[in-house]
């Protein structure tokens, strides 16, 4: 079958069901991480320390996708724009499916004793997984940024970050382990 995206009453994609989705999360994660940090900030004149300016998946081969297997190696990289230093900042990715509340990982650099001294300019700052064994299905990722000296958080987004996992419909729960059968 063939499948159409439309924004704002225009096709922007036509072509096979999966590259349409492909298409559409691509669009969406773009969007996303061109909008700016979604804390709100004391005073309406003062810009935020830090703002997010981008969250990228990175394959093995550092390509940039929105589906990733679940044996797959992968990166996220979160591009950040400093705007005053940061001595001891801390760094936590929450990991959510499109449907159900429940965080499925969080990965948090100061648990991991990490924590991240952040210069007034550009940083990308990278969490690295071997794989990701989770069910196929849409994923969003969530960013928090806090000072660890002053407790203030810097940046805390929705769980707007689009990923999918294709697992080839192999799995229908919350994991998708290696396994194998025998008789």
């Amino acid at each position: 079958g063939r499948t159409v995206v439309l924004e704002h009453g225009a096709v922007t994609f036509e072509g096979s069901p999966g590259d349409a989705v492909t298409h559409y999360l691509r669009a969406m994660s773009q969007v996303y991480a061109t909008r700016p940090t979604d804390m709100p900030v004391d005073d309406a004149n003062e810009e935020p320390r830090i703002e997010l300016a981008g969250l990228r998946i990175l394959d093995g081969a550092d390509a940039h996708v929105v589906w990733i297997g679940p044996r797959e190696p992968l990166r996220v990289e979160l591009t950040l724009r400093v705007r005053q230093v940061i001595g001891r900042a801390t760094v936590e990715l929450n990991l959510r499916r499109a449907t159900g509340g429940e965080n499925l990982a969080t990965f948090n650099s100061s648990r991991d004793s990490e924590f991240i001294a952040l210069e007034p300019g550009s940083h990308r700052v990278c969490l690295t997984l071997p794989a990701l064994p989770l069910g196929g299905g849409q994923y969003f990722w969530n960013v928090r940024i806090w000072d660890n000296d002053s407790a203030s958080t810097e940046v805390d987004t929705p769980f707007r970050f689009p990923m999918v996992i294709d697992d080839g419909g192999r799995a229908t729960g919350t994991l998708a382990l290696d396994h194998g059968w025998s008789v």
